[in-house]
């Protein structure tokens, strides 16, 4: 049986997006911080500044360790460093950077979005968005 939203020690959660899916663990490290690793593999439009129109790319996979804010079951932010390979017609790049992300709804089921930022392996600046995610809660204990 799953324990009561508000107090978990350790959340798993099935997150789906536009042609994309992954799987979350966090576990509570103080209060409502949350410690956790985010893996997944889908679609993600990035765009590059330093040279625009260069770059776009496709989210292949992504694996994300980060700090989660969840002040009540409604609500969670979160923060974290991330690597991310994308593709393009051209080659496939390895993405380093920072994502954040606000997720808002229910205590079975929330939406959100996530925005990351960084260099590529080409040293250009880049930031990329998974517009809207569902984010399922699959195991509180």
């Amino acid at each position: 049986r799953d324990k009561d939203p508000e107090n978990f020690n350790n959340q798993l959660t099935l997150d789906t997006q536009f042609l994309g899916i992954g799987v979350g663990y966090k576990r509570r490290v103080y209060k409502d911080f949350f410690i956790g690793l985010e893996i997944g593999a889908g679609f993600a439009r990035k765009f590059s500044i330093d040279k625009p129109g260069r770059h776009r790319g496709l989210e292949v996979f992504h694996v994300t360790p980060n700090m989660a804010y969840v002040p009540n079951s409604k609500m969670q932010f979160y923060i974290g460093m991330t690597r991310v390979d994308t593709s393009n017609t051209e080659n496939t790049q390895v993405n380093n950077g920072v994502k954040v992300g606000l997720f808002i709804g229910g205590q079975k089921l929330q939406y959100g979005f996530q925005l990351s930022m960084g260099k590529d392996d080409s040293n250009d600046f880049f930031f990329y968005t998974s517009l809207i995610i569902l984010k399922f809660r699959l195991k509180n204990w």
